[in-house]
């Protein structure tokens, strides 16, 4: 005799990268966004959404004024994304530094 199983959908968890693609293809709102991310050894730094080139597997790239070659962000440096002044996305931080 074979039992039945079943599964409960686990929520899904939504990365930076996710939400910036939610914010570029879904809500046409990528440019009104900020992108707060580490930035070592300086600290955190801040990109603007119409500075996004593009949305990469495993970073963003960002226009940036001092080469003609775009910057790449790992994701895992996000901090924060805000739309129109609002905080959409914060990582969570554990009990220690930032990535």
């Amino acid at each position: 005799m074979r039992l039945k199983t079943t599964s409960v959908p686990r929520p899904r968890t939504h990365g930076p990268r996710e939400v910036l693609n939610e914010l570029k293809w879904r809500r046409q709102a990528l440019e009104r966004a900020l992108v707060h991310y580490v930035h070592r050894p300086e600290g955190e730094r801040v990109v603007e959404g119409k500075d996004i080139m593009e949305l990469g597997p495993s970073h963003f790239a960002r226009r940036t004024r001092a080469s003609w070659r775009p910057g790449r962000i790992p994701y895992h440096r996000v901090t924060r994304i805000e739309l129109d002044g609002e905080t959409v996305w914060e990582r969570r931080a554990p009990d220690g530094p930032m990535p």
